[in-house]
């Protein structure tokens, strides 16, 4: 007699066993979550203070926020900074400071303890208080007519003179994990946060962070994220960065300017970016290098959305920072807004080793010379977007690889001859119109830059001058894009003035439920283009209008 029908699982008593057991874990999880938090400390710092209190309430808080930083050695703990103004450049290599923190030049508040993952140390401004972190960055007369930056006068931890410091508002010791700042005004400063190199989860929000200013060819921003996985950058606003080059300011566009963002970003992956006002900076969000390797999983992606960016030259910007390291992959740009712009996305990664792949652009309103501008990147979809222009220039641009490849004379170390032009792989669902004559533009190069063995000199473009031309001639290229903007439309986006927002396309308008979802024509409607503040929008049944950029007040304190 068989009796195996008889030792088969109850699948009913399984799934239920199962059910059971990731109860009982959320249930454990949520017990040390809690019984951590009991354990967690509020430090408070207050002008009124005294290093030599105990930081534990406000009668008897710290001076410094330093001392309150260096106090928070748990997960969970609070350090909460009271108002007033606060200019703290501890040196690196300060007593009791790491030896290795990101870059042992930088001056500042020095964050050497972390928490952990769902149970993060916070620094943050006290509710409804006004804390100014002033670093003191300013500009003197050089003696030659021009201007520098002060140098930083100090002594560090071994006694020496520590000049030409760069002052940066909070860093980090490398490793430092699961840190939040949030609710700070930070200025005068070379950076206004630097995150650290290998570490996880650090998340600023609610921050103001203005007037960085550094020398040309240095690396600066609002906000540095250096190597870090999954953290989170949001609702912060973010103004003025500037360099400084032979005793002079440089004007904005200058290209010794290109190492500067409102947001920088190297080897950073798995990060978020939302919900943030980044403005008069060269690039608003600058994606300096990829991970290397940079895996394409889903788990891997990195998400810009609902930022307002303007007065820049890239809104964003992908790049190597140098020959022979590897291209993007897995990027989301979404329901952005870009005004006042050179280019709104540019990836100009044309001398990887490695071809770049995945970039998802999608509902974001581009108001630049050029909405899109690429080099060698794989897989991209570029779809519901408004693209407006205004001197005759191209929307799109899709170049050939820059790297010359040649044996004779020898080819250039770490040259790739695979690169091939840049791959689009959905564009589709556009609104295009260039206030210069109505028509869009277009350009791409007609063919590869680089041939093993073989030197090609600079390919000649092609120009197309109406969107019925791109539609019939892009395909021709089979490479870049199998269908080019077939349901796409150029007309004067109608924007008005609701609420005090610019760019908010008219209802009934050309944009009004002209997109569709996933830019695909068999998915429901959607209107093309992103909206501050949901304005029109309505969330009940399917969503009508996409999200939308948060235009706020009242960070920093």
């Amino acid at each position: 007699m068989n009796n195996m029908g008889s030792m088969q699982p109850n699948h009913r008593t399984t799934h239920q066993s199962s059910r059971y057991l990731r109860l009982a874990a959320v249930t454990l999880a949520s017990f040390f979550l809690i019984a951590n938090n009991a354990l967690a400390t509020d430090y408070h710092v207050a002008k009124t203070g005294n290093d030599g209190n105990s930081g534990l309430t406000l009668g008897a808080a710290f001076l410094t926020i330093q001392k309150g930083v260096d106090s928070a050695t748990s997960p969970g703990d609070n350090v909460i900074v009271h108002a007033g103004t606060y200019t703290e450049n501890n040196p690196s290599s300060a007593p009791g400071a790491p030896p290795a923190v990101v870059n042992a030049a930088d001056i500042g508040i020095i964050i050497s303890n972390g928490g952990a993952l769902g149970n993060p140390i916070t620094i943050s401004a006290a509710p409804g208080e006004h804390v100014v972190i002033d670093q003191g960055n300013q500009l003197i007369d050089d003696g030659l007519g021009g201007l520098t930056i002060e140098e930083y006068q100090g002594v560090d931890g071994s006694g020496l003179t520590a000049n030409n410091r760069r002052r940066v508002g909070f860093f980090f010791k490398q490793l430092v994990s699961f840190v939040t700042i949030a609710g700070f005004e930070i200025k005068n400063a070379t950076t206004g946060i630097r995150a650290p190199e290998i570490a996880q989860g650090i998340v600023i929000e609610n921050c103001n962070l203005h007037d960085m200013i550094g020398l040309a060819g240095g690396n600066y921003g609002g906000a540095f994220l250096q190597g870090c996985e999954s953290c989170i950058v949001r609702n912060n606003v973010i103004n003025s960065v500037q360099t400084l080059k032979n005793g002079a300011i440089l004007p904005l566009a200058d290209a010794s300017n290109q190492n500067t963002a409102g947001l920088l970003m190297f080897r950073a992956h798995e990060t978020t970016i939302e919900n943030n006002q980044i403005s008069n900076a060269y690039s608003g969000i600058y994606r300096k290098q990829a991970p290397t390797p940079e895996l394409g999983g889903a788990e891997n992606r990195s998400i810009y959305r609902r930022n307002v960016i303007h007065d820049v030259v890239n809104g964003v910007r992908y790049s190597i920072a140098g020959a022979g390291n590897g291209g993007h992959f897995n990027q989301e740009f979404s329901e952005n807004i870009v005004f006042n712009a050179d280019t709104g996305v540019t990836e100009d990664s044309s001398q990887a080793i490695s071809q770049g792949g995945g970039i998802d652009i999608f509902n974001n309103t581009i108001i630049a010379n050029t909405a899109l501008n690429l080099s060698i990147q794989q897989n991209v979809t570029f779809y519901n977007n408004i693209l407006v222009t205004d001197t005759g220039t191209p929307s799109i641009r899709l170049n050939a690889p820059r790297q010359i490849c040649q044996l004779i004379p020898p080819a250039p170390l770490n040259c790739n001859p695979g690169l091939v032009r840049p791959q689009v792989s959905l564009i589709d669902f556009n609104l295009f119109f260039d206030a210069f004559d109505g028509e869009p533009r277009f350009t791409f190069d007609a063919g590869a830059h680089s041939v093993a063995g073989t030197f090609f000199p600079q390919t000649p473009q092609v120009d197309l001058g109406t969107l019925a031309s791109w539609q019939a001639t892009a395909p021709t290229f089979a490479q870049p894009i199998p269908a080019a903007d077939v349901n796409s439309n150029f007309a004067d986006p109608q924007f008005t003035v609701v609420a005090g927002q610019l760019f908010v396309p008219q209802v009934g308008g050309p944009a009004d439920n002209a997109g569709r979802v996933g830019g695909l024509i068999a998915n429901p409607p959607v209107d093309i283009g992103a909206y501050p503040n949901g304005v029109g929008g309505s969330v009940v049944g399917p969503l009508k209008r996409p999200q939308s950029p948060t235009v706020f007040s009242g960070v920093g304190g």
